[in-house]
């Protein structure tokens, strides 16, 4: 089986990102420290929306390009003020901003047991993830997201534990995490780490 994503190594912005491949039922997890070469620059989620672009446009980076477009799963963000006026339920949100037919919509739902009509912006931050993150595996084999503000057990779990639930159906990913919280082990045997180290290309 070919990989869907990989690469000998490369720097980005004073960063080293190791040799890695990804594959159909693996998750690559990034790990990326706090701060880059200068002790100011503050990586987090904006380096790894960086990264991600790299791996999707790599110009001449040593990346096997992906045969698609990979999406990000963005947090959920209310969109002005007609989402005030007129907020998106869960039903709303899968099918107007992800594009998804209401029988995909409600197949999700279904799985992850919330209402057609709850609103999004009423959902904790690790439940709006999952239903970006299960809405786009709906539509795309191979997708990027991150951990970044979800918080310790029980979230963490739970997002842990859908994204599991994806990979065992072949689907493939690339998630972004705090170095910081690094744990000894991985909870399931899909994934894969990467650890990112900063520090000066010779």
């Amino acid at each position: 089986m070919s990989p869907e994503l990989q690469s000998a190594g490369f720097w980005l912005q004073g960063c080293w990102v190791p040799p890695f491949e990804v594959g159909s039922g693996q998750l690559l997890r990034v790990y990326i420290p706090n701060f880059g070469p200068d002790p100011t620059l503050y990586l987090g989620r904006d380096w790894a929306l960086t990264l991600a672009a790299a791996l999707n446009n790599p110009g001449r980076l040593p990346i096997s390009k992906p045969a698609r477009q990979v999406p990000y799963a963005a947090n959920f963000r209310r969109a002005g003020l007609w989402e005030l006026l007129r907020p998106l339920t869960t039903e709303q949100y899968l099918i107007k901003t992800l594009g998804l037919s209401p029988a995909q919509a409600r197949s999700i739902l279904g799985e992850v047991n919330l209402p057609a009509t709850q609103l999004m912006k009423n959902l904790a931050l690790v439940w709006q993830k999952i239903l970006t993150i299960k809405g786009l595996f709906a539509t795309h084999s191979g997708i990027f997201f991150d951990y970044y503000e979800v918080g310790a057990a029980p979230q963490i779990t739970l997002l842990e534990e859908a994204i599991d639930q994806e990979m065992r159906r072949g689907k493939w990913a690339v998630g972004f995490d705090n170095l910081q919280y690094m744990e000894a082990h991985e909870p399931f045997d899909s994934i894969r780490r990467l650890q990112i180290t900063a520090g000066t290309a010779s």
